[in-house]
C-alpha cells in the first residue's frame, strides 16, 4: 500500500510541474498570438492566395457550379458563425480565392488551338501592331478570327500573327492572308513556365506566320481604337526622332511595345540588372502620376492665396490619376499595368483620405484587389517580384522614419542633397535583395552589379527620361515634341551605356541551375512570417527558410530532357557541361535549357551524328549515354529498338514505337511527347524516373495535348524524381 501511495506522490510531483510549465507555454503563446490581431487584415491577401494556388494546382479543371456553391456555404457559415469568425473567415477567404480563379478564367476562356495548321486562309481585324526587334518585321493581333476549315465554336478569340511587314496596314482594318498557325508552346520543361496558361489569360489560342503581305479587306471606322491609333502615332514619331535602339526602348516605355528592341541590348539590359525598367509597371507609372501630382500642385500653390483656402494636396489627385489611367491604356493596358494603376489608385485614394500613401496595410489592400481583380497574377513573377520589393522598401523605410526625420530636421540644401542620393542607393539595394530570390527562380540568374546599374540608371529614369517623356507625349498634339524626345533619348543612351558597361563587368551576370518548384512556397512562406508577423513568433521564418536551404541543396536537374515535339534531346554530363543533338534546331528551347541547367546563352555542345563527345556516343543505329545513374539510348533507327533496350536502362525513339516492345523498361518516342509534352529523366542506380509537363499541368481550360492520365504505363511515366 505504502508503495502505490508512494507511485501517485511521485506522479504528482511531476504532474505539477508538466501544468505549471504548459500553463506558461499556453499563456506566452495567446500573448504572442494576441500581438498579430492588429495585422490580420495583412493576411487577407495571402489567405486568399491559398485558395487561388489550389485552383491551379488541381490535375483537372472543376465544375463551374463548384466555386459558386463554395462560396455561398462558406459565406453561409461566416455569417452563422459566432465563437469561430476568424475560423469562419479564413475559409471564406480561401474558398473565394479559389472561385474568383475558377470565374476568371472561364470569363476569359477562348478555345486553344489543338493542331498545328500547314496553311490555311485566315481573316481578322487588326487589334493592335508591333514592331519586331531590327526590323524583321511586324506582329498583328487580330481579333473576330476566322480560320479555314475551323468552326466558330473551336476558333480562338485572338490570333497573334508575324507578317514581314505592316506597310499599308492600321488598326482597324479587316485583313485576309494565308498562313501557318499553331498553339502556344507548352512548357518546354516539366513544372517550367507556362506560356500557354499565359497566352490563355490574355485570350491568345494561337500564334501564327503570314506567307504574304496581308490583304485589306475592310477599312476601319474612323473612330474605331482611338487609343491604338495614337499608340502608332506616337511609335511613328518617336521612329522618325531617335535613332535604334534608343527608339526602341523608348516605344516600351511610352506605348509598351518591346518587340523593336534588339537582342544584343535586351540581353546587357538583362545582365546589369535593369530588365524592369523596360516593362512597365509600378516604377513606370508611378513616376507619371508622380510628376502630374507634383506639377499641379506646385501651380495651385503658385496661385496666390489658394493654398490657404483649398486642399490643393487632394486637388492635385484627380489629374495625377487621370494621367496614370491615359499611360496605361496607351501601354496596352496589359495586366502588369493594370495591376500598378491599382497599386498607383489606392495610393492616391490614401491622399484624399488623409492617410499615408506608404503603409503595408495600402500594400495588402492593393494586392487584395489586384488577385480578385486577376488572380492569375498570383502565378506571374512580376506579380512576386513587384509586390516583395514594394513591402520591403514600405517596412524598412518605415523602421528608419525616424532617422530620417531627425536628419532633415533643419538641414541645408547639401545635406538634403545627400539624403535623397542615400535613399536612391538604400532603395536601389533594398528592391534589389528583396527581388533576387525570385530572380533566381524564376529566371535562374543574378545580376551581380545590379545595385550599382540601377543606382545610375533609376535617378536618370526618374529625372530625365520619364519627365522628358511625359512632356513629349504633352507637346506631341501642337508639333513641339523634337527636343523632348531628343532629352530622352539623350537619358536612354546614358542608360544603355551604364547597362553596357556593367554588362562587360567580370561575372555580370551569373546563372544558377533552376531550384525544385517546392522551393519558391517555402521562401515566400518564409518571407510572409517575416514580414508580417510579430513578436518571437517571427523566427518561424527560419523553418520554411531553411526547408527551401536544404532543397536548394539536394536537389538536382534531369539526366535527359526531350523537348514537347522531340526535336531536341539534352543530355545533362557528370563533367557539368551539357550537351543537345543539335545546334541548329529549336534554338530557343535550347536557350532556355541552358539557363535551367545554369549554364551561359550558347554554351551547349553538340554530339556528333558518329563518334564520342562527353557521355554521349553515336552511330548510324543510336546515341549511347552513359551516365552515372544509368544507360540511355536514343534512337535512330527503329531496327536497333531489340538491342538497344537489352542494353539501355530508358530507350528514346525519334520514332513511334508500339506497345510495350521494352518489355518493363521505359520508352519515351514520338507519340509520348505528342500526348504528355516535354519530359525529364532521371537515373539513379539505374533506376529510371519520367516526369512530363502534361502530368505536372493537368487537362485544364488552357491545355492543348490530349494527355490521358487514366492510361499511364512504364512506356509513359513512372514516379517523380523522390531525391
Amino acid at each position: 500500500m505504502s508503495a502505490e501511495i508512494s507511485e501517485e506522490i511521485r506522479l504528482s510531483s511531476l504532474i505539477g510541474p508538466i501544468r505549471y510549465y504548459a500553463g506558461v507555454a499556453w499563456a506566452w503563446l495567446a500573448h504572442e498570438i494576441a500581438l498579430q490581431k492588429p495585422r490580420l487584415f495583412l493576411w487577407f491577401p495571402v489567405i486568399l492566395s491559398l485558395g487561388i494556388l489550389v485552383y491551379f494546382a488541381l490535375p483537372a479543371e472543376p465544375p463551374i457550379a463548384l466555386g459558386m456553391i463554395a462560396v455561398m456555404v462558406s459565406l453561409a457559415v461566416l455569417i452563422v458563425s459566432v465563437k469561430h469568425r476568424i475560423v469562419a473567415l479564413i475559409f471564406f477567404l480561401v474558398i473565394a480565392g479559389f472561385a474568383g480563379a475558377q470565374f476568371r478564367a472561364h470569363f476569359v476562356y477562348t478555345p486553344i488551338l489543338q493542331k498545328e495548321i500547314k496553311a490555311a486562309t485566315v481573316s481578322g481585324r487588326i487589334e493592335r501592331i508591333e514592331d519586331m526587334e531590327d526590323g524583321k518585321g511586324s506582329r498583328l493581333l487580330l481579333s473576330h478570327v476566322q480560320i479555314e476549315k475551323i468552326t466558330p465554336d473551336k476558333t480562338p478569340v485572338l490570333v497573334r500573327m508575324s507578317v514581314r511587314s505592316d506597310e499599308g496596314l492600321h488598326v482597324g482594318q479587316r485583313v485576309r492572308m494565308l498562313a501557318g498557325l499553331g498553339s502556344p508552346s507548352p512548357p518546354l520543361n516539366p513544372g517550367g513556365f507556362d506560356f500557354q496558361r499565359y497566352m490563355y489569360f490574355q485570350r491568345i489560342g494561337a500564334l501564327g506566320f503570314a506567307f504574304k503581305q496581308p490583304q485589306v479587306i475592310g477599312e476601319a471606322a474612323p473612330e474605331r481604337d482611338v487609343i491604338e491609333r495614337i499608340r502608332v502615332v506616337i511609335d511613328r514619331r518617336i521612329a522618325a526622332v531617335m535613332p535604334y535602339p534608343e527608339a526602341a526602348i523608348a516605344m516600351a516605355l511610352t506605348t509598351g511595345r518591346r518587340a523593336a528592341i534588339s537582342q544584343e541590348t535586351n540581353d546587357a539590359i538583362t545582365a546589369a540588372g535593369l530588365a524592369h525598367i523596360l516593362s512597365i509597371s509600378g516604377l513606370h507609372i508611378g513616376l507619371v502620376s508622380g510628376l502630374i501630382f507634383f506639377v499641379i500642385r506646385l501651380l495651385m500653390v503658385c496661385v496666390p492665396g489658394m493654398a490657404l483656402r483649398h486642399p490643393v494636396k487632394k486637388y492635385a489627385v484627380v489629374p495625377a490619376f487621370a494621367g496614370a489611367v491615359f499611360y496605361s491604356l496607351l501601354a496596352g493596358s496589359t495586366v502588369p499595368t493594370e495591376r500598378s494603376l491599382i497599386m498607383i489608385g489606392i495610393a492616391l485614394l490614401a491622399i484624399v483620405l488623409g492617410r499615408s500613401p506608404l503603409s503595408i496595410r495600402l500594400v495588402a489592400s492593393a494586392a487584395l484587389v489586384v488577385l480578385l481583380w486577376a488572380p492569375e497574377s498570383l502565378m506571374s513573377a512580376s506579380f512576386q517580384m513587384s509586390f516583395s520589393a514594394v513591402a520591403a522598401l514600405v517596412l524598412v523605410f518605415d523602421w528608419l522614419r525616424p532617422q530620417f526625420s531627425k536628419w532633415y530636421s533643419g538641414a541645408g540644401w547639401i545635406r538634403k542633397a545627400a539624403l535623397y542620393l542615400l535613399s536612391v542607393c538604400l532603395t536601389t539595394v533594398i528592391a534589389t535583395i528583396a527581388t533576387a530570390p525570385f530572380t533566381v527562380i524564376h529566371f535562374q540568374q543574378l545580376s551581380l552589379y545590379g545595385v550599382i546599374a540601377n543606382g545610375v540608371a533609376v535617378p536618370l529614369s526618374a529625372f530625365m527620361i520619364m519627365p522628358a517623356g511625359l512632356t513629349a507625349l504633352l507637346a506631341m498634339p501642337f508639333g513641339l515634341d523634337y527636343w523632348p524626345l531628343r532629352a530622352m533619348g539623350a537619358g536612354i543612351t546614358g542608360m544603355v551605356d551604364i547597362s553596357v558597361w556593367v554588362a562587360s563587368l567580370p561575372h555580370a551576370l551569373v546563372k544558377l541551375p533552376g531550384p525544385q518548384p517546392a522551393v519558391l512556397p517555402c521562401f515566400a512562406a518564409a518571407v510572409f512570417i517575416l514580414f508580417l508577423v510579430r513578436g518571437r513568433l517571427r523566427y518561424l521564418a527560419i523553418v520554411p527558410a531553411l526547408a527551401a536551404v536544404l532543397m536548394i541543396g539536394t536537389y538536382r536537374q534531369p539526366d535527359i530532357i526531350v523537348d514537347p515535339e522531340f526535336k531536341l534531346v539534352g543530355v545533362k554530363g557528370d563533367d557539368g557541361a551539357f550537351y543537345v543533338s543539335s545546334l541548329r534546331k529549336e534554338k530557343f528551347i535550347r536557350e532556355k535549357w541552358e539557363s535551367l541547367y545554369g549554364h551561359q546563352k550558347d554554351t551547349a555542345l553538340a554530339w556528333s551524328r558518329e563518334g564520342t563527345l562527353g557521355p554521349v556516343t553515336c552511330d548510324e543505329l543510336a546515341c549511347r549515354a552513359v551516365l552515372p545513374g544509368g544507360r540511355a539510348s536514343i534512337l535512330k533507327s527503329t531496327g536497333a529498338l531489340a538491342e538497344e533496350c537489352r542494353w539501355a536502362d530508358v530507350v528514346l525513339s525519334y520514332d513511334p514505337v508500339k506497345g510495350r516492345a521494352c518489355g518493363n523498361k521505359p520508352v519515351i518516342d514520338k507519340f509520348s511527347v505528342k500526348d504528355y509534352g516535354a519530359h525529364a529523366v532521371w537515373l539513379k542506380d539505374s533506376t529510371v524516373y519520367i516526369m512530363n509537363a502534361e502530368q505536372e499541368r493537368g487537362r485544364r481550360l488552357w491545355t492543348s495535348l490530349n494527355a490521358d492520365f487514366s492510361d499511364r504505363n512504364a512506356s509513359d511515366l513512372r514516379a517523380g524524381p523522390g531525391f
